[in-house]
């Protein structure tokens, strides 16, 4: 009997150990150090805007740029955009934020082009592997049919929690002077060139605009079904004029006509590679520019 009480024993200080672990290293998680949205998601708060986006957007929280951001705008932010990550993905993200019991009166989508013609940012998108095991998110998923996802992308959600320091490597180091001064001198055209050939892994098609179309209406519903208005908006660029731009320029202005969105195009606008660390990502002066030029105007005519 001892002995099974001394094993008992040293089973739960082992779990509660493990505990504590996992609380002190999830309770120093923000949205400055991690791109695991799942980890930072609060509960039945009440948010003045909620970005939604790829890693061009993502850079307005990395970086030290979170707290630059909130007190540039004077808004209170939820930044869900997250690297690589498409329609599909974001529209799991804003429904888990709803879902939780949080609500905003603005979402703002940092919509690139090129989600709306390629699987990998989509139903190929693994962005789950970041994100914690959270039931509540599972069964969302589930219910809404994994919002168009692969099975194997939620098999990789689950599959990943087995790897050994997982959690500890979901938490980005601080930024570094270094980091957040990094500025492009020049254009240069063969790196573009690379560029493009990883944004677009698909070739650019009709077909896979209209495949993914109905993608990006949900998550307009989404948001108007809760209450929110959506306004959507091209970032600043050096890649030049994307593949595929019109035809999703085109539907946006129609949405736009029919006053269910807003819609701003600043794809030509910060042309000074000093705003960028490269060719299609702000640096941390080209975010606070941006905010204050661009952004700022925007949510004061909202």
């Amino acid at each position: 009997m001892r002995q099974f009480l001394f094993k008992a024993g040293i089973f739960c200080a082992i779990n509660l150990f493990l505990a504590l672990v996992y609380l002190g290293i999830t309770q120093s998680f923000s949205r400055e150090r991690t791109e695991a949205h799942l980890f930072t998601i609060p509960r039945n708060q009440r948010y003045d805007a909620v970005f939604l986006g790829a890693s061009h957007s993502r850079v307005f929280s990395a970086t030290g740029n979170h707290s630059r951001m909130e007190k540039i705008l004077d808004k209170k932010i939820v930044n869900l955009s997250k690297t690589a990550a498409g329609l599909m993905p974001e529209e799991a993200y804003l429904s888990y934020f709803y879902e939780q019991g949080n609500t905003t009166s603005e979402v703002v989508y940092f919509l690139d082009p090129f989600v709306l013609y390629a699987a990998r940012w989509n139903e190929d998108a693994y962005f789950l592997e970041d994100e914690p095991i959270k039931f509540d998110f599972l069964a969302m998923a589930l219910r809404q049919g994994l919002f168009g996802l692969r099975p194997s992308v939620v098999g990789n959600y689950l599959r990943s929690k087995f790897e050994i320091f997982w959690l500890i490597s979901r938490r980005a180091p601080p930024a570094t002077p270094d980091e957040e001064a990094r500025a492009l001198t020049n254009r240069d055209e063969e790196a573009v060139k690379k560029r493009l050939a990883v944004l677009y892994p698909e070739e650019v098609k009709a077909s896979n605009f209209e495949k993914y179309k109905p993608a990006l209406e949900a998550v307009i519903r989404l948001a108007q079904t809760n209450g929110t208005h959506i306004t959507i908006v091209f970032l600043p660029t050096l890649l030049g004029d994307l593949p595929g731009t019109y035809p999703v320029k085109e539907l946006l202005l129609e949405l736009k006509k029919q006053q269910a969105i807003d819609f701003f195009d600043f794809s030509a606008t910060m042309k000074e590679p000093r705003f960028y660390s490269d060719h299609d990502h702000l640096n941390t002066a080209g975010v606070e520019y941006f905010m204050r030029n661009y952004l700022k105007k925007i949510f004061s005519k909202l």
